[in-house]
């Protein structure tokens, strides 16, 4: 809830395509984003949730659901958009652990898994089957997060920078050196993304600026990049 308020308060109202990535592997990007889906939905906004990671696809396995269709069989137009939606319903009848009680709201979520595709992610990232899915993204939900691969392994969140209105970095606090960090956040800003800012993942409550806003054993901030 910290996560989702601080991005609310931060991105203007045109903002509405945020990409998620990380500097490297394993600092709870994908689990982040797809909390933050989940408690923007719950909160009454039309929250479409997109894994753009084609290399190491997850959020299908983190809500039950099928790999495909997904966004590579749309960009390949082996289907539509339409098709390609994952409702709650998809997530209540999947492998999904969901307590039915902590089910409202959830039905103002919608997830795009990373479907199959098997050439190189950087041709469907530069298409413009890509521009029109974002197009149709941003006139259909209030909020759209984008999950992609780490920065700094690979040239896709570069390359999706540009395409989106806001790029968020994860940054795993004790793992990740700040100097790689900076890399990252010049390899975005290389690629003419905006920076929202960066979350910091793993960050103990009495280590943050405001421990009173955290009541659990660790807790996400988000600081103004370049701060």
């Amino acid at each position: 809830r910290t996560l989702r308020t601080n991005i609310q308060l931060k991105r203007q109202p045109h903002q509405k395509v945020i990409l998620f990535t990380s500097s490297l592997p394993a600092e709870g990007k994908t689990i982040s984003v797809c909390n933050l889906a989940i408690t923007m939905a719950k909160n009454r906004l039309k929250t479409l949730l997109v894994d753009a990671d084609f290399r190491r696809a997850d959020i299908h396995t983190v809500f039950g659901l099928p790999k495909a269709p997904g966004l590579g069989d749309v960009l390949t137009e082996t289907c539509n958009f339409e098709d390609s939606l994952r409702t709650f319903v998809d997530v209540a009848i999947g492998d999904f652990n969901l307590d039915i009680a902590d089910a409202e709201g959830l039905d103002y979520l919608h997830i795009v898994t990373a479907g199959y595709y098997s050439g190189n992610p950087a041709e469907l990232l530069t298409s413009t089957n890509l521009e029109a899915f974002l197009q149709k993204a941003r006139s259909r939900y209030d909020i759209v997060i984008l999950n992609s691969p780490p920065v700094l392994l690979v040239t896709d969140p570069v390359l999706l920078s540009s395409k989106v209105d806001a790029v968020v970095i994860v940054y795993k606090v004790g793992k990740t050196s700040k100097e790689i960090l900076l890399r990252a956040k010049e390899e975005l800003e290389r690629g003419k993304g905006t920076l929202l800012g960066v979350v910091l993942n793993n960050m103990k409550p009495h280590l943050a600026i405001y421990p009173s806003q955290y009541h659990y054993k660790y807790g996400y901030e988000v600081r103004k990049a370049g701060k």
